[in-house]
């Protein structure tokens, strides 16, 4: 598990304010919600923060995504040692909620994606991006 906090001021997930569906409600919510985790060289610069707010999150929403959330590893302490904490692993981590599947792949299909943001990305990049695809369910407090 890593320890994260929001990349910056206003980064983190906005939950609406509707009351949540019916204990015992199940099926799925619609809309995807992908968690992509980009392995940092070093803790995240205000260069690279700089760039994912002014040129990946609104790549993002112009490709569909509803909502857009950054967050960053925090540096602080485990201060709960049963919680095991990995600790030197700098991520940057973009969650980004779609209305669909379809409009989820699209962002990394496109051109402008591999154009505008991979090249600029790459210089601080420790690895490959991990994506993860969640389906919300009935309950879930995020809905697209």
């Amino acid at each position: 598990m890593l320890l994260l906090r929001p990349a910056w001021p206003g980064a983190a997930i906005a939950l609406p304010q509707h009351a949540r569906p019916a204990p015992g409600s199940s099926g799925a919510a619609p809309g995807v919600l992908t968690a992509t985790v980009f392995p940092l060289r070093e803790s995240p610069t205000p260069a690279l923060l700089d760039f994912c707010h002014h040129r990946m999150a609104p790549l993002l929403q112009r490709s569909g995504a509803r909502q857009v959330a950054w967050y960053c590893t925090e540096a602080s302490a485990n201060t709960f040692p049963r919680l095991p904490v990995r600790e030197g692993e700098p991520v940057l981590l973009a969650l980004a909620l779609f209305g669909s599947a379809a409009a989820a792949q699209a962002v990394t299909d496109s051109g402008a994606w591999q154009r505008g943001v991979a090249p600029g990305l790459a210089p601080w990049l420790a690895g490959p991006p991990h994506t993860l695809r969640l389906q919300p369910t009935a309950r879930s407090a995020l809905h697209a």
